[in-house]
């Protein structure tokens, strides 16, 4: 990779749900709902401020990145791996400043030319 490339996204959690759950949940909800005679899906829900995802159930229990762990600030903290991805966030966020003007350049010359395959 050269210096002036972006970096990489190297993670099963996608850069948005990162960015998400990294900004703080403070509150989960569970939910259950029967979908037949005989069968049921349940998930949870994790609140902001003023919005909320959904998420499967085991969402926190099977991922690597983000784990359940109450504390005075938020419920959901990120694990090692959470913590790297969140650096890795950063790294992008940082590339994105530093090439605002050529990535805006490359974004109006796609709309004058139309994307090239």
């Amino acid at each position: 990779m050269t210096d002036d490339a972006r970096p990489k996204w190297k993670h099963k959690i996608s850069e948005a749900d990162v960015r998400w759950l990294a900004s703080g949940v403070i509150k989960i909800t569970h939910h259950w709902e029967m979908t037949g005679a005989d069968t049921s899906r349940n998930w949870i829900e994790l609140h902001k401020e003023k919005e909320k995802r959904s998420f499967d159930s085991s969402f926190l229990n099977d991922n690597d990145y983000f784990q359940f762990k109450p504390n005075w600030r938020e419920l959901v903290v990120p694990t090692y791996y959470g913590e790297r991805a969140i650096q890795d966030l950063a790294a992008i966020d940082a590339w994105e400043k530093k090439n605002q003007h050529d990535r805006a350049e490359l974004e109006r010359l796609k709309r004058k030319f139309g994307e090239i395959a």
